[in-house]
């Protein structure tokens, strides 16, 4: 097997000593340049205003979150539901004894 391998690569090195290099025409580098640069001059086809798209699309998200914000209907049962939560929960976990870290607004009012 490797006595059979040896003059197939031989062969193969051998074949290669014959081949010589690649040659190009004198002006194809200048072509080659001049459709490069004629392609980078070219506007695009797609669309190039991005940024301002996403600037505008934010304003959009904005302006329309602020509008829902402020027409919001209010109903007074809804404030009344409101102010009943609240009292709710203050009454449920206020402290009931005084303690001395709690400010007393009286006695500010002598210390000045």
């Amino acid at each position: 097997m490797k006595q059979d391998v040896t003059p197939r690569i031989e062969k193969l090195l051998n074949s290669l000593d014959q081949v010589k290099r690649a040659s190009v025409s004198p002006y194809f580098y200048s072509r080659l340049r001049s459709r490069m640069e004629a392609e980078y001059a070219q506007p695009k086809n797609g669309f190039s205003l991005q940024p301002s798209l996403a600037l505008l699309s934010l304003l959009f998200l904005l302006v329309t979150n602020v509008y829902l914000l402020l027409n919001q209907p209010v109903t007074p049962e809804q404030k009344w539901t409101e102010v009943e939560e609240q009292t709710q929960w203050k009454t449920e976990y206020a402290l009931q004894e005084v303690t001395p870290y709690q400010e007393n607004p009286i006695e500010w009012a002598v210390v000045k």
